[in-house]
């Protein structure tokens, strides 16, 4: 009996030390990296603001969010973002969300849903003015003591010269017969054509794109908004885009490309 004390004694104590362990703040516990705590936690207390050349930020303690003023020049209307962790295994995923300064702070441009580990180097199309670019984790539940993540921002000009045409009332002409080029220059960028149909109701048009990092998507629709046609190429990043397509309108008037 006597030679089990010391170990249930040690055994007892044990016990009790890692109670206290886990008593201790976030940044206390022993043989853990400690977080590499920054000021920012909204637009008053913003971090410099970010350019071409990457800096370098941390995801910790949990919940953390990390701001940074973003300015998009009269003349650009692109903002292109570059995200990624220092290493491919993280318990944090880093997203970010583009916010118009006010005293709302609306979202006008984020990657959406982000897969672990997952870098981002995406284009936006955002006006110009004044914003805030805010990094967190996608969940806000995680944090990563050990690895930092690298940002960097450049703004440039849409190089599509037919822009604003991102809706029905804003459709660029197309005659019959005409062919355009243009660019889809960022995420959600949608470019909208007005054709007339007159007494010969049948429409015939085709799309075609080289091999992209996006899947070419087509529609047609009426002036009253019901829908023709809407395809798209799934494999764009794999094969050439092309889509012809020949359809009867059964009345006269603006059909949308």
């Amino acid at each position: 009996m006597r030679r089990w004390l010391p170990l249930l004694a040690l055994l007892v104590w044990a016990c009790e030390g890692e109670d206290e362990a886990a008593d201790l703040p976030d940044d206390g516990l022993p043989n853990v990296p400690i977080c590499d705590f920054d000021d920012s936690e909204g637009p008053g207390s913003a971090l410099p603001a970010v350019g071409a050349e990457p800096v370098e930020g941390q995801l910790c303690p949990v919940e953390d969010s990390d701001w940074y003023p973003l300015t998009v020049p009269p003349g650009d209307g692109l903002v292109r973002v570059s995200l990624a962790m220092d290493t491919p295994i993280s318990p944090v995923e880093p997203v970010y969300a583009i916010r118009r300064q006010g005293p709302e702070l609306p979202i006008v441009a984020t990657p959406g849903s982000v897969d672990p580990g997952q870098a981002l180097a995406l284009t936006h199309c955002v006006a110009p003015g004044d914003y805030w670019l805010v990094v967190r984790d996608q969940n806000d539940d995680a944090q990563d003591r050990r690895n930092r993540y690298r940002l960097s921002l450049s703004t440039a000009p849409d190089p599509d010269p037919q822009e604003p045409d991102g809706s029905p009332e804003l459709a660029q002409p197309l005659a019959s017969g005409q062919a355009v080029e243009n660019r889809l220059a960022c995420r959600s960028d949608e470019d909208w054509y007005a054709v007339s149909v007159g007494d010969q109701p049948v429409l015939r048009v085709s799309l075609t794109m080289p091999v992209a990092t996006l899947q070419p998507r087509l529609r047609l629709v009426t002036a009253d908004g019901r829908t023709l046609l809407d395809e798209r190429n799934l494999g764009g990043a794999r094969v050439e885009t092309v889509l012809t397509r020949t359809l009867a309108v059964r009345e006269p008037g603006t059909v949308y490309v």
